[in-house]
């Protein structure tokens, strides 16, 4: 886990800060502040740079992967999908409505045009859990300092990307980064144990 101790260090202030934050003031008055913050600039922004936390592209990424070790590839496709089955069973335990449900009727919502909106399975944010396990897969295959300052700003950038489109809530998407956080640590765990040559190579250098 050493490989991406300050990408864990700074997570981790940043998981504290939502915490406090959210202790302080309800869930509501948290997201009707950040739907107060727009502007077309950061619409369009926004608008794009969620697609980051889609699954497609985390398992584009995890593909490519291929070409350079395997064993990153391996990390990434796997943690995409258990984060993904833990969020989806979450959410639908819970069923929490989205916030342009939520506000149905009692707040007016600033909405981004072109964006198909969701009415439940609020907590927790899927989009959220996905970027932040692909973030740390790649803190630790790229574990440099400004690295993993640059990966776990993404995965910030893309989680605050679900509340300003008002896909989710403060607290769905600080849950959805713990269990992608979560998933990835438990299964790098493991998979670092696995002492295979092949895993920490390219793909195509693989002899049958």
């Amino acid at each position: 886990m050493k490989k991406a101790q300050l990408f864990l260090i700074l997570y981790f202030v940043v998981i504290l800060a939502c915490f406090i934050i959210m202790a302080i003031f309800s869930k509501a008055d948290i997201h009707l502040f950040i739907n107060s913050l727009n502007n077309n600039i950061a619409d369009h922004f926004f608008k794009t740079i969620t697609n980051i936390g889609d699954g497609l592209f985390v398992v584009i990424i995890g593909v490519l992967f291929l070409l350079y070790r395997t064993r990153v590839s391996v990390n990434i496709i796997s943690t995409y999908i258990i984060s993904g089955l833990a969020a989806q069973i979450i959410k639908r335990l819970i069923d929490a409505p989205r916030p342009i449900a939520f506000f149905e009727g009692t707040a007016h919502l600033h909405l981004v045009e072109g964006v198909k909106m969701a009415t439940v399975h609020s907590f927790p944010s899927g989009h959220t859990a996905s970027i932040f396990a692909l973030s740390l897969c790649l803190a630790f295959a790229w574990n440099k300092k400004i690295t993993q300052v640059i990966w776990l700003l993404l995965a910030c950038i893309v989680a605050y990307s679900r509340m300003y489109l008002s896909q989710h809530f403060l607290i769905d998407v600080t849950a959805g980064s713990i269990i992608g956080i979560t998933t990835t640590l438990i299964f790098t765990y493991f998979s670092d144990k696995w002492n295979y040559a092949w895993l920490d190579k390219p793909i195509y250098s693989i002899k049958n």
